[in-house]
């Protein structure tokens, strides 16, 4: 796995969970700057022993915290386009694909959120990705979850199962009663196949 971490603290979680299950996975961290996605970095991350055989990526750029920089999607989006690039570049097959979180950036039930609109340019970069590159894609998942740990363990539980995969929440509501009225809602099975 190479996880491409957020300022929140999913992808380290995420990292937690999955070497909980034996896993191998890189984690790539919020704090490594904006050079970590540059084109070349990105090349030369793809090409590390340790990354040999990677199975999925994941990218939590979209997984803003509350009170994030205003234009910061157009970095993360940047970021992305650049990842997506150097990975067809790299011509590494990835069985379970690249994969977008997001936090809130597809409304549910209420109006979306200052977070939700970092995340939202990564839904339009995502769905191009997945008509361009069908053997690269894995999905997007829209999270309602606040707490990190839980929007991990969210995560882990979706990621390979579906292309894209809203989370239907009251948001706005306390986290307890978030966790009892997350629903997923399938919006598309597969679009690759489309």
């Amino acid at each position: 796995w190479l996880i491409f971490a957020d300022a929140a603290g999913v992808g380290r979680s995420l990292v937690q969970l999955i070497q909980d299950r034996d896993g191998r996975c890189v984690l790539v961290d919020e704090d490594a700057g904006e050079d970590a996605c540059a084109p070349e970095e990105l090349a030369a991350l793809l090409t590390r022993p340790d990354l040999a055989g990677l199975h999925r990526v994941v990218y939590l750029g979209g997984y803003a915290p509350e009170g994030e920089d205003a234009g910061s999607e157009d970095r993360t989006t940047a970021a992305l386009l650049h990842l997506i690039q150097a990975l067809v570049r790299s011509g590494q097959p990835l069985a379970g694909g690249l994969w977008l979180a997001t936090k809130e950036a597809q409304p549910a039930v209420t109006a979306p959120s200052a977070a939700g609109v970092h995340g939202s340019p990564l839904w339009g970069l995502g769905r191009v990705a997945a008509l361009e590159q069908p053997g690269l894609w894995g999905g997007m998942v829209d999270l309602d979850a606040a707490d990190p740990q839980v929007a991990a363990e969210l995560l882990l539980a979706e990621l390979g199962t579906l292309a894209i995969v809203w989370w239907v929440g009251s948001r706005g509501a306390s986290s307890s009663a978030n966790l009892q009225t997350l629903v997923a809602v399938l919006i598309v099975a597969l679009i690759a196949a489309i």
